[in-house]
């Protein structure tokens, strides 16, 4: 529904809610009246920021709105897309890798000795920590145009969080990341367990700090 039909239809409504009151009712009618535009005006705000709108109003660094309101958190199919692009990448590092220590298979294949596989663990996480720390983002985030910030103030991530949500990761890539999915999926601000653990939120990188604030007036 556009704003204009949503105008003229409360418009509608209240005139004929006057015209077929008495005059002694009058006041109490008007009354009634500002408070169900002032509901049915708080409902359509929500759904315009349910499908990603924001609210066209200005708020000061400590009368904030909580999500999810101007929260502009990565969905489902872009954390998807970036977990592909850096899988992707992660796979490219530990091939090179063993090529370098002459244990690649036929057909793209690869496998790691004690030694080299703890090296390739090391580089992989490095390829997660290292990025995120300093401009809380990795390849696949920088694709896809996302990044992870602080869930308190939507500020880059320090180090120690960066390590905890990625030494973690394990935990929600069980079953080819089903439980990851799963934990995405289902809470409202995208995130995984890890996520959680660490303090971390992944949002859009046209998103400013103050839209991931949980400040309120």
């Amino acid at each position: 529904m556009s704003a204009l039909g949503f105008s003229n239809i409360m418009t509608f409504y209240f005139f004929s809610l006057l015209v077929s009151t008495g005059k002694a009712e009058l006041i109490h009618a008007v009354v009634a009246a500002t408070q169900k535009i002032v509901h049915a005006k708080a409902y359509f705000c929500d759904s315009m920021a349910e499908i990603g709108f924001k609210r066209n109003r200005r708020h000061s660094p400590r009368q904030r709105l909580a999500p999810p309101y101007i929260m502009l958190t990565a969905g489902v199919a872009l954390r998807g897309v970036e977990a592909l692009i850096d899988l992707v990448a992660c796979y490219v590092l530990l091939y090179v890798l063993a090529a370098y220590a002459g244990s690649t298979i036929p057909g793209g294949g690869f496998y790691l000795g004690d030694a080299h596989l703890v090296m390739g663990v090391g580089i992989l996480l490095a390829y997660y920590i290292v990025p995120e720390a300093i401009w809380g983002t990795t390849l696949g985030k920088l694709v896809t145009n996302i990044r992870v910030v602080k869930e308190s103030d939507g500020g880059l991530i320090d180090w120690s969080a960066a390590i905890v949500r990625n030494v973690l990761r394990p935990i929600d890539g069980l079953v080819l990341y089903l439980v990851g999915f799963i934990v995405i999926c289902v809470n409202q601000k995208r995130q995984r367990i890890t996520d959680k653990v660490a303090g971390t939120i992944v949002v859009r990188r046209s998103a400013h700090a103050e839209s991931v604030s949980h400040e309120l007036r």
